[in-house]
């Protein structure tokens, strides 16, 4: 959401067609051709045929670009590139000293109540929610259409400071502004999350067993550990629960939080996504990384690392290097 996202050349064009029914409160009157280029990642992920759900939204995506542009009476240049995965974003075309970002996003579990965290952070530690509104797309979950504010230089965290401990710091202070906002009463608990994810891999481990050289029991264990600590009514906060340091852009002097997958829950679980980024580090010593998050933040060293070894159990089939970790942090 920064111009340090800009395209760099996008490698997939998609064209589709507005037809006279209302995909979204954005009244659409005639059908016209229309063509929307896809950033990197979105592009290689466009290869993916294997769920019906996300080619219906990728196939959907030129009318959900047009019906933005026509519903906030603006033009969007190109997206954002390399870009994520799960959402299209672009920045408002022009030489507006306040320039404006739409982006549409997949609907997904994690991420369906973002607009609910931007609006009750209200710009502060994350970009401002300016509108939005809810298209209608049959065979999908309602996809959300947002309008943001756009976060100017807009450089990543990670590409502005390459000192892990800097990058730590600022991390703590973007969490702690986003900790101190009101929770939002219909933000789902953690629980669900935790279930959800969980549930996945149990799936996976009993279609497939666990992967070779790992131990059953500990990652059951873990498993429900986390599971455990989730239902458990302790230093609750709204919770970003995906925030490192691509997540994280500059504006002005302010930094700014992107991107969030919100629950309500434990403030401890927020801090594990940006320690697992940190690959280099947490596996050569993972325990002093737990350790400094846990006092940069003022939680509970014990119960941190008793997150971090039930959070990467999650991960054990795409990155099981992080069994490794996990054993280090309840070492």
């Amino acid at each position: 959401m920064g111009s340090s996202r800009e395209s760099q050349g996008q490698s997939l064009v998609l064209s589709g067609c507005l037809r006279d029914h209302e995909p979204s409160r954005a009244a659409l009157r005639h059908a016209v051709e229309v063509s929307i280029s896809l950033p990197a990642r979105l592009a290689a992920r466009a290869q993916d045929r294997t769920d019906p759900q996300w080619r219906t939204w990728l196939d959907q995506l030129p009318t959900l670009v047009t019906a933005a542009e026509q519903n906030w009476t603006l033009t969007l240049g190109e997206p954002f590139s390399p870009g994520g995965q799960c959402a299209w974003v672009a920045p408002e075309s022009g030489s507006q000293p306040q320039r404006q970002v739409v982006k549409i996003g997949w609907p997904h579990f994690e991420a369906r109540d973002e607009p609910v965290a931007l609006a009750a952070w209200s710009g502060v530690g994350a970009v401002t929610l300016l509108d939005q509104f809810t298209a209608e797309v049959a065979g999908i979950d309602p996809v959300d259409v947002l309008l943001l504010e756009q976060a100017l230089p807009g450089t990543p965290l990670a590409a502005e400071h390459s000192d892990e401990h800097v990058r730590d710091d600022i991390v703590v202070e973007v969490l702690a502004q986003l900790w101190r906002g009101p929770i939002s009463p219909i933000l789902r608990p953690l629980s669900d999350l935790v279930d959800y994810r969980v549930n996945e891999v149990t799936i996976q481990i009993e279609q497939q067993g666990v992967p070779a050289g790992m131990d059953a029991g500990f990652v059951t264990d873990q498993l429900a550990i986390g599971q455990e600590l989730a239902r458990q009514p302790h230093d609750i906060v709204m919770l970003h629960t995906d925030l490192h340091a691509d997540n994280v852009l500059r504006s002005g002097s302010r930094w700014l939080a992107i991107d969030p997958k919100p629950f309500s829950g434990d403030r401890a679980f927020d801090v594990l996504q940006h320690i697992g980024t940190s690959w280099g580090r947490i596996h050569h010593d993972a325990n002093a990384v737990l350790d400094r998050m846990s006092a940069l933040c003022d939680l509970e060293s014990s119960r941190v690392r008793q997150w971090m070894a039930a959070r990467c159990m999650w991960e054990i089939f795409d990155s099981p290097h992080l069994y490794d970790v996990a054993r280090q942090a309840i070492s």
